[in-house]
Order: structure tokens, then sequence, then C-alpha cells
């Protein structure tokens, strides 16, 4: 009896001795910051924060959302305040470890830890964005985005943007000479003016990149891709009046990572790539990652002139980055990324031919289309994947783009206890020459009896910027970011066009232009949450910038810089100016936006924002000092303005399986900026501000997974964007109804670009074989509607409406450290156009830019 009231006693005492401890330890404060995200998700960094441990039945969590906690709390009135509204109860087994369940279904205290640990089912993984400047779950962002994950990247051969844009509904991206085209929601800047500013800003790893040349840079060691849809003003700033592309590259890791993905192209554009990249720790508190890429492939369009396939490709890029901890609480990223884009001929050619207009009125010569097409193949003014043609120079064919970039980031974080102090300091350079063939013939080498064009375009470009912020859990239910930031810029180009003979003269006409700009910026956001179903985000920015700019015109000797006496006014060869201006604008960016959740597994959100791309100068500007009193006028383009409504939902739905997101939305735009040829008898740009547009629309975006082995997605877009106001359009070539004194009236019509419907639907199936290997199908469909290829909406220059197929086969070993894979894009061989302008001088010629045919690939992926 005295023994077994010992071992009571003994046993009490234990107890008691642990409810103490239990009890100090949960009385004790701690700082927790963790926002509304999965339950998963929270408990982790719940457990990171307080060193406690969970057992839990992963189904009775697995599609749970909690409303986080913020604030300096008891580490038990923290739990208490992490699983309100979740439905889940917790008892302690002992000081640091708490058992999570739900009451009518607990398990038995004495219940074998595997029961309460069950592996997960169906459940999607939950996608974690930067958009808003800080980790968030995708479902807690108060607007629309698509992300693409850098696997899925990967997996599919996406290169860039522009094959990443054929499957994100209203998303278009597409590669031009002078800037490329980056649209969203029917919105973007004009690519054949190197003065313009982007409507779609694009961010790296945190630092924004203000112009469209960027999107051509490949794809390397991606994490994540986020495309924002509407106007990102006050976090992200100007130039981001369509909306943003936030692109995440992978850090340094703390333990050794390699992996090498080469991919060889049998079909289509022939050739290979190879991407890799190898991370891991240098010191104690250093660690290093470099990535890189190479790609070099043959082109898809054979030209019978020079016997070789245009376009051909010969990349690079390589990315050092080093993540020192400075101390415990502050770490520094470094970064530099160089590279070269050498892109040799053009995918460019005539897709309608008019043999009737052999007198063009105005135009330098009496083209003879007959002689010209001579020689060439009937099927040649068709889009067929074959083209003659040549950028002479000297006898040689010049036809090509070549870029060189570089870019060196410094990122320092310093976390204290309420407040996280971030500095992002970047230095971004790159020069490219573009040079193509005007007429899109092959006259300029053979001979100089036609009117052979061979336009050049160069830019060398350089910005610094510097930003400051600070975010701050102010308290349990106001968080905030604020800051400054700052952009120098300088940007040269040079926008020449060579004329093989101009009415017995052969001819250049060399435009220069210096631009430089500063850019001043400060910002704020605050996100006050009322109580667990409403919370509100306001934010703004305020903008001053200031640039000036001198544009320089003269005719030179052909293909040279020496200045050549000129009479012929005929398509402004002989014009000169010497211009100088300079600006200064301001602007205040708002945002507000409203979210309501009624369960933790729906989001509702309300919100509205203004934004702004800022005004400029036309780089390609064509006009006569003596004669034109109105020069400066030309010279200068107005800001565009935006004020953008939307509503939208996020609902996880099947217990965790499946997720919903919805969005209804509209934007009107005043000052629109646009730029195209001023007619069709001069080889002369200009940029005009449009009077106003209207965008609006609904996007639709699911994720499910039905069964263990299948992943479905589907995306569609719905898009209305027309001309509001645009009543001084210029007339397509030859237009004759509805052609005023060269104007017509585009109130009401579709912008460029612009496609009433797209979408993309996929799915992944996996098959486990025998030994462990995974067998791993996909296949996607993608579609879009008639859109116009150019601003004028030329009839000859409008897409009709397609789907394309892609698919994927992959053998994955067991242990996940290769895989190898069959891909192929674009199987039912889809011709289709991505561009489309008139050829200068031609009058009712045009040409085309067109996509790649069907292509079949073999990659494999090792991992170390």
């Amino acid at each position: 009896m005295r023994i077994r009231f010992a071992g009571l006693c003994a046993r009490a005492l234990t107890t008691l001795c642990i409810l103490l401890a239990t009890s100090t330890a949960l009385a004790q404060e701690v700082r927790v910051d963790i926002p509304p995200q999965s339950l998963d998700s929270a408990l982790k960094a719940f457990s990171d924060a307080t060193g406690m441990q969970f057992i839990y039945v992963e189904a009775d969590i697995g599609s749970v959302r909690t409303r986080g906690v913020s604030g300096t709390l008891t580490a038990d009135a923290a739990l208490q305040r992490l699983l309100d509204d979740t439905g889940l109860q917790h008892e302690y087994a002992n000081d640091n470890t708490v058992r999570l369940f739900r009451p009518e279904a607990a398990p038995p205290a004495s219940a074998p830890e595997e029961a309460r640990n069950d592996p997960p089912v169906r459940t999607l993984e939950e996608i974690v964005i930067t958009a808003r400047k800080r980790e968030e779950s995708l479902q807690d962002v108060p607007i629309s985005v698509q992300v693409v994950s850098g696997e899925e990247i990967r997996e599919q051969n996406i290169v860039n943007l522009q094959d990443l844009s054929a499957q994100v509904p209203n998303l278009f991206v597409t590669e031009s000479y002078v800037g490329d085209a980056v649209y969203v929601r029917g919105i973007g800047s004009g690519q054949n003016n190197l003065g313009f500013e982007q409507a779609v800003g694009q961010v790296i790893d945190g630092f924004f990149y203000g112009r469209s040349r960027y999107s051509r840079f490949a794809f390397m060691d991606v994490e994540r891709v986020e495309v924002l849809k509407g106007p990102q003003g006050a976090l992200i700033g100007k130039n981001t009046t369509a909306g943003a592309i936030n692109i995440t590259t992978a850090r340094p890791t703390r333990e050794f990572e390699a992996w090498l993905q080469p991919t060889y192209e049998f079909e289509g554009a022939e050739g290979w790539s190879v991407e890799g990249a190898i991370s891991g720790p240098l010191s104690d508190s250093v660690a290093g990652r470099l990535a890189f890429s190479v790609i070099d492939r043959d082109g898809f369009i054979h030209n019978t002139f020079t016997g070789q396939d245009d376009v051909r490709a010969n990349d690079w890029s390589a990315r050092g980055s080093l993540l020192w901890d400075i101390a415990d609480n502050a770490d520094l990223l470094l970064q530099y990324q160089t590279g070269e884009i050498r892109h040799d001929g053009g995918n460019n050619q005539l897709s309608f031919c008019d043999f009737t207009s052999q007198q063009v009125p105005g135009a330098p010569v009496n083209v003879n289309f007959t002689a010209i097409f001579a020689g060439i193949a009937p099927d040649d003014c068709t889009a067929n994947y074959e083209r003659t043609a040549t950028a002479g120079k000297f006898g040689e064919n010049v036809e090509g783009k070549k870029t060189d970039f570089d870019s060196v980031t410094a990122t320092l974080n310093w976390d204290f206890d309420r407040v996280q102090l971030t500095s992002l300091t970047g230095f971004a350079r790159y020069d490219y020459r573009d040079e193509q063939d005007g007429d899109r013939t092959y006259v300029d080498v053979l001979t100089n009896d036609t009117f052979g064009t061979l336009p050049e375009f160069a830019e060398d470009y350089e910005q610094f910027s510097q930003e400051l912020r600070i975010s701050s859990a102010v308290s349990d239910q106001l968080d905030l970011i604020a800051g400054v930031y700052f952009l120098d810029k300088t940007q040269e180009t040079e926008y020449i066009v060579h004329f093989a003979n101009l009415a017995g003269q052969a001819i250049s006409r060399n435009t220069f232009t210096r631009e430089e700009g500063r850019t001043y910026a400060a910002f704020a956001q605050v996100d006050y949450a009322f109580n667990d179903r409403w919370s509100l985000t306001a934010g703004a920015r305020f903008t001053y910038e200031e640039k000036e700019a001198r544009s320089v015109q003269v005719p030179t000797e052909l293909y040279t810089y020496i200045p050549q006496d000129c009479t012929l006014p005929a398509a402004g060869a002989c014009y000169r100016h010497d211009i100088s201006d300079d600006l200064s604008e301001n602007d205040f960016s708002p945002n507000l936006s409203v979210q309501w959740y009624p369960t933790g597994d729906s989001m509702f959100y309300a919100n509205v924002a203004r934004g702004f791309k800022a005004g400029g100068y036309d780089h390609v500007l064509v006009s006569d000092e003596a004669t034109d009193p109105n020069i400066l006028e030309r010279f200068v383009f107005d800001p565009e303005e935006v004020l953008s409504y939307e509503l939208g939902t996020k609902l996880t739905l099947a217990d965790g399986t499946a997720q919903l997101n919805a969005a209804l939305f509209r934007s009107e735009f005043d000052d629109l900026q646009l730029g195209g040829f001023l007619n069709s008898t001069e080889v002369i740009n200009t940029v005009t501000n449009a009077g106003s547009a209207i965008t609006q629309g609904v996007e639709l975006e699911l994720r499910w997974r039905p069964l263990d082995r299948l992943t479905l997605f589907a995306a569609v877009a719905y898009l209305d964007s027309t001309y509001d106001e645009y009543t001084d359009a210029p007339c397509y070539t030859l237009q004759v109804t509805g052609c005023v004194n060269g104007r017509q009236d585009l109130s009401g019509e579709p912008l460029q670009f612009a496609t009433d419907w797209k979408g993309t639907a996929n799915a992944e199936y996996v098959w486990t074989l025998p030994g462990g290997m995974d067998v791993i199908g996909w296949v996607q469909y993608a579609f879009v509607d008639d859109f116009p290829l150019q601003a004028d909406l030329d009839p000859k220059l409008w897409q009709d409406g397609y789907g394309k197929i892609d698919a994927r086969l992959t053998l994955a070993s067991a242990d996940g450290n290769w895989q190898v894979s069959l891909i192929g894009r674009n199987l039912t061989d889809k011709l289709t156009s991505n561009y489309g302008d008139d050829v200068p001088g031609q009058a009712g010629t045009v040409w085309r830019s067109v996509d790649a045919p069907r292509s079949f690939a073999v990659q494999a992926l090792f991992r170390f």
C-alpha cells in the first residue's frame, strides 16, 4: 500500500510539475506576426515563433484557413486567436506539444501517433506570392493574379514572356522591332516608338524595370512569375496602368543543391538549350548561387533568297547571387546578371501584296510590283513560313537583332521586434541594335532600281534606382508598408532609315535622341482588420518626374554618319531638325480595397485604383524644323491615366481540393498613348494621345485535384476593350469608306491585340510504375478569339481565332533525381500571326510576324 501510495504521489508530483511548467511557458509573452493564410502554413510559422509542436489529423486542417494573429501575447492567447473560426480545439500533451482536433471526431489520447498524422489527401498546395511587397497566400490578395511556377515554366519549355502569354488569359506579349508589345486586358504601349514608357511594369526580385526590351530576356532559374492585372500604382509605381509582371528568381540555399536541364528541339526551330543552377553554403554566414542559360537554335521560316532559316537564336545569360547573414536579424542579397541576345534574320513576311496600285500617290518612286515579284513564287505574298527577303548593307545581309545587358542589385533586410526595414539598390543597362528589311523583299541587295529601305533602331539605356521601405505589424489589426523611391535614367536612341535609291539618289535619314529623366516617389499602404470577417486596404503613391530631351535629324551619305545635301522631300528623307525640350509632371495614385471573409475558405473583395503612365518624347520623330511650326508639340506627348474598378472572389472548395477565383473589372483610360505610321505613303511614324478607352470584362480561374494523381487547371477571360472616343485616328492604307482627310473615327471599335475571348485548360495525371518511377502525362488546350494586329484596324491585318494543343510525357525516377520528357507544342500545326503592319511606300501591301509552327523537343532534368 505504501509503495502504491508513493507511486501515486510521484505521478501526481510529476503531473503537477508538467502543468506548472506548461502554465509558466504559456504565460510568457511572445511576439507573433502571422497574416491570414492556410492553417497548415500558419502552424509552421507559429511553431517557429514559439517552439510549440502540433499533433493533428491532416484531413482536419487540409482546407482550413486562419485569419492570422499579430502582436505581443501569451502563447496560449496567441494560439486561441489563431484557431478562432477554424472549428478546431486544442489540448496540451506537455509543455511544448499541442494536440488539435475537431470535437466531433477527436481521436482518443491513446491513439497511435500515425493515426493522428495521416498523409495529406488531395489538397492543393498553397501558392505564396509577393505581389504586394510581402509574402501572402494567393487566396488572400484582393487583386486578379495568375501565377506560373518555375517548375511549370521549365517543364513546358517556356523560354520567355512571349511563350508564357499564350496560356495566360488577358496577357499578350510579342517581340517586335523598336520595342516589344506587352499588353494586359487589351492595354499596352505602342511597340514602334522608343520614347514610350510601359503600361505593364516588369518587376524582377523587387526591382522595377521600365523598358519593354526586358521581356525578351530568357527565364532563368525562376521560382515563379506573377501576372498582376489592373493598375498597380500604389506599391509598384508609375507605368503600371494595365498591370505588372512580378518575376521572382531562386535565392541561394543553406544546403547544397544543383540541377541541369538540357533540351533538344528536333522539329520546329531546331537546336538546343541548356539551363542550370548550383547553390549552397560558402561559409557559416554566406550562401551562393550561380545560374546560367544558353540557347542555340535555327529558325522556323525558310528564306528562299539567303537559303537559311530565320530567326536563328544565339542567346546566353548568367546570374550570380550571394546571400550574407550580416547578423541574426539582418541579411544582404547581392546579384549580378549579364548576357547577350542575338537573333539573325526576321520572322516577318509579306502576307498580302497589292499589284493594282502601281503608282502610289506621293510615294518617292513609281513602285513596280510586277518587276519586284517577277522572280518570286506566287505564294510568297502569303504567310507560309517562307520569305524572300534580305536587309542589305554594302552587299551583306545584316537583318537581325542584338541586345547586351547587365544588372547589379543589392537587397538589405533588417528585422526588428515589430518592424522590417528594406533597402533595394540597383543598376541596370542594355544596348541593342535592330536592323530590318523595310520593304520585306530581296531588292536591297539585288538592285538599286526600286524603293529599297533598311531601317535601323539602336538604343543605349541605363537606370539607377534606390528604394527604402518599412513594413510593420503596428497592432493585431493594423499592418503598414511605406517607403520612398528614386530612379535616374539615361536613354540614347538612333532611328535610321537607309534609302538604297531615292529617285536616283542614295541617302540615309538619321534621327538621334537623348533623353534623361528622374523620378521621385513616396508611397504607403495600410491594411486594417475590423474583425475576423472584414478588412480594409488603403494605399497611395505620390510621384514627381522630370525629363529633358534633344532630337537631331539629318540626312547623310548612305550607310554613314556623313551629312549629305538633299532636296527631295519625299518620305521625309531630307528633313532636318535640332530641337530640345524639358518637362515635369506629378501624380497621385491611390487605391482602396475592402475584403470580406464569410468563411475561412472564401474571400470577396472590391477595389478601386488610379494609375498613370508618364508622358515623354517621340524618339522616331520625322519632321522638318524649317517647315513644321508645330514640331515641338509633335515631339512631346502627354501622360496616360486610368481609373479602375474590380469585384472579385477567391474560393477554396471541396475540402481544399479546388480553388475558384473570379474577377469582374472595368478600367477607364484617358489620353491613351498610341503610335503608328502618319500615312501610307511616307516612312513616317507619329505619336498621339487617343481621347479615351474602356476595357471591361470577366476573368475566371479554376484549380482542381479531383483525384490524388489528377490535377486540372482552367482559366478563361472575356474582354470588351474599345476606344470610347478616338475621332481622329489615322486611316489604314487605301481606306475609302469612313476616311476623311486621312482620318477615321474609331470610337466604339476594338483596341489593338484585344480579343473577346481567351482561355486555356490543362490536365496532368501521374502513373506510378513498379519500382517507384512515375510516368506523368500533361495536355493543354489554349484558344483565342479574333483580334486586330494593328491599331488602325486594317481588315488585311486581323488574326482569326484559333486553338492550339500542347502536350508533355515525362518519365521520372523514384528518388526524383532525374526525369526525361517528350514535349510537343502546337500539335495541330496552326499558322498564326502576332503582329503586322504596312510596307512603307507600297500601298496596299502588308506583312506579318508569324508564330512558331508545330515543334517537338526532348528534355532531360538532373538534380544533384
